[in-house]
């Protein structure tokens, strides 16, 4: 059986398609182009935008777990755009390798005071000898001289804590630091969320069994709001159903109860937290799952207030990834994530339409525990 759905999420879930590409939304304008499967975008406390893109693979061959080829290189990066929108590539170099016509590589960096870290994937694929995968990479900011490695791959493989024992696979899809300084680490193919301290280390902060059917509801987004609350998205399994999916986000308390969980969504890559309109914002790669795949053009980027209504921010987007939310509230969106042309991938402006709420108005439920 395949691994999980949590390893459908990274990748099959990259499925790449030849589609007409969206090239700005209607109302917003083009931050950062050129990019190659853009997948999450922050701010640093400069106001620089970090733009992690998986790369195309590369001229390497090798293959997956299956016997399947695929291609391997170095072309996942990190590209950067200044206050004054500049754009430029700060570090590069990370393995990038091709699945399911999609690709993997890094997916996400955060820049703090004095380091930048870069979170990078994995996935079934046999990885050349010294590469760098399903690890948390921390580098000086200053110099980008790197300090740390933690290691996912090899919490999976010595606690494996969803149980499934027929693949040990772990490919993390997202990470957020808490105000606290605690990291939050999202791993996709392991269906968990891990923290990580200095003191403490790599820990158990959620895991999310697969059922007796081999699904999964895979968790692929976190966000830390001020208050320490943690909002997990899941990306749903197959066939990626909007209604009765398995796709949801929840709300746990800083020491780990599940107080909230929010419905109606669908393919969630991305959550993020407002504090300052205290409102949780998802980003929807598509709206579902067709004969070629995931359907272009579908994507959303929503609201959800805390009693479960669900607000319509921008649609129609081709396979928006994430969500970036500036000092001064405007809303940047990484677009054309798996479209299979190099280059394809941009960073967009899009603004809120008080007129598209939706017609449903899911509650958040209550948890107990």
């Amino acid at each position: 059986m395949l691994r999980k759905s949590g390893l459908v999420f990274l990748l099959a879930a990259l499925l790449a398609m030849t589609v007409s590409l969206v090239t700005a939304h209607e109302d917003g304008e083009v931050v950062a182009d050129g990019l190659n499967s853009p997948r999450h975008i922050s701010f640093g406390p400069d106001g620089t935008l970090y733009v992690t893109e998986a790369g195309m693979g590369g001229d390497q061959t090798g293959a997956d777990i299956f016997g399947s080829e695929v291609q391997i290189g170095n072309t996942s990066q990190v590209t950067v755009v200044s206050p004054d929108g500049e754009q430029s590539v700060l570090a590069g170099d990370f393995l990038s390798m091709s699945y399911f016509g999609g690709y993997l590589g890094a997916v996400k960096a955060i820049a703090t005071e004095d380091s930048l870290w870069v979170l990078v994937g994995n996935g079934p694929v046999e990885i050349p000898e010294g590469a760098i995968v399903s690890s948390l990479i921390q580098y000086d900011l200053a110099t980008l001289e790197q300090t740390q490695i933690i290691d996912l791959g090899a919490f999976e493989a010595a606690n494996n804590p969803d149980g499934d024992t027929q693949t040990i696979v772990s490919n993390p899809s997202d990470f957020d630091v808490a105000p606290d300084g605690t990291i939050y680490i999202v791993d996709a193919s392991g269906n968990d969320v891990l923290t990580w301290t200095e003191a403490d280390g790599l820990a158990l902060f959620a895991s999310y069994p697969i059922t007796e059917a081999g699904l999964s509801a895979v968790p692929s987004a976190v966000d830390v709001a001020d208050d320490g609350t943690v909002y997990i998205g899941f990306l749903g399994g197959f066939p990626f159903q909007r209604e009765g999916g398995t796709a949801r986000i929840e709300q746990y308390s800083p020491d780990g109860e599940l107080t909230s969980t929010f419905t109606g969504v669908n393919l969630v890559t991305d959550v993020v937290y407002n504090d300052a309109d205290e409102l949780l914002y998802a980003v929807e790669l598509a709206d579902g799952f067709g004969d070629q795949g995931y359907l272009p053009q579908t994507g959303r980027v929503i609201s959800i207030a805390a009693d479960g209504t669900i607000t319509v921010i921008a649609e129609g987007l081709n396979f928006p990834y994430a969500l970036g939310i500036d000092s001064d509230g405007h809303f940047l969106v990484a677009i054309n994530s798996t479209a299979g042309e190099a280059g394809a991938g941009q960073v967009i402006g899009v603004e809120a339409d008080d007129s598209e709420e939706t017609p449903e108005n899911p509650e958040a439920t209550e948890s107990a525990g």
